[in-house]
């Protein structure tokens, strides 16, 4: 396994990152994390998203907000801010689980752990893909097979936690 961190990407990163760790996996390259931050606000649209009902494409433009579309994965459209939202994806062999169903439980177990550690007490994994803290979604996540490469990408988003404090849940 090989760790890419990125702290200070833009939306194109979330993109372009994906498509060069599946491109570099075919080739030969290792099992790879990627965690990377935002410079700035921007929009990430999942894959079956509609533009145009979805985001006021000439107010983003004017308020210097990027747009881009997720590769592969995801429904729903997800604001970024730099202040609470980071991303993270991994590329590993599609052989790796023996089921999506596995995938989704594992990945999604150890995300709700990471939410614990950083203080969000009541953070759990919700069947499929979705971590929540009661009846509220605060991250999802989702996974892309391309030949034999799985790509599982995530954006932790603070921000849509809107408890007064996620430290007290």
């Amino acid at each position: 396994w090989r760790l890419i961190y990125n702290p200070e990407g833009d939306m194109a990163d979330t993109v372009a990152y994906p498509a060069a760790l599946i491109t570099g996996k075919m080739v030969g390259a290792p099992n790879t994390i990627f965690i990377g931050g935002f410079k700035k606000l921007g929009i990430s649209l999942g894959y079956f998203q509609d533009i145009d009902s979805e985001v006021d494409v000439a107010k983003a433009q004017d308020l210097d907000v990027e747009i881009v579309r997720r590769l592969g994965v995801g429904g729903g459209t997800i604001l970024i801010d730099p202040k609470g939202s980071m991303a993270m994806l991994m590329t590993f062999n599609a052989d790796r689980y023996p089921n999506m169903d596995k995938a989704f439980c594992q990945i999604g177990g150890a995300l709700a752990q990471a939410y614990w550690r950083l203080g969000v007490k009541r953070a759990y994994y919700d069947h499929i893909g979705d971590i929540k803290v009661g009846f509220e979604k605060i991250t999802g996540f989702g996974f892309a097979t391309i030949g034999n490469i799985t790509v599982q990408n995530t954006i932790f988003s603070c921000l849509l936690y809107t408890s007064p404090s996620p430290r007290d849940s």
